[in-house]
């Protein structure tokens, strides 16, 4: 992740993950800012289910949606 990013993950309280995969991005901005509220939309239902599992943590901290239904 560029420096660029860092900072503006660092300031952010609400990000847009589009495209979320299984939550690379997701996990590697939680460790930037554990505060951030992380929205992430991905089309693919197998990897809405792999994402689902591995955010089971976050339940208040990240938002899952299916752009399929």
């Amino acid at each position: 992740t560029s420096e660029i990013i860092k900072s503006i993950v660092q300031e952010s309280s609400l990000i847009l993950d589009v495209g979320a995969n299984i939550g690379q991005t997701f996990f590697e901005y939680k460790s930037i800012n554990p505060n951030a509220v992380i929205i992430s939309l991905e089309a693919n239902p197998q990897c809405e289910e792999a994402l689902k599992q591995a955010g089971a943590n976050y339940k208040n901290q990240l938002l899952l949606v299916n752009t399929q239904r």
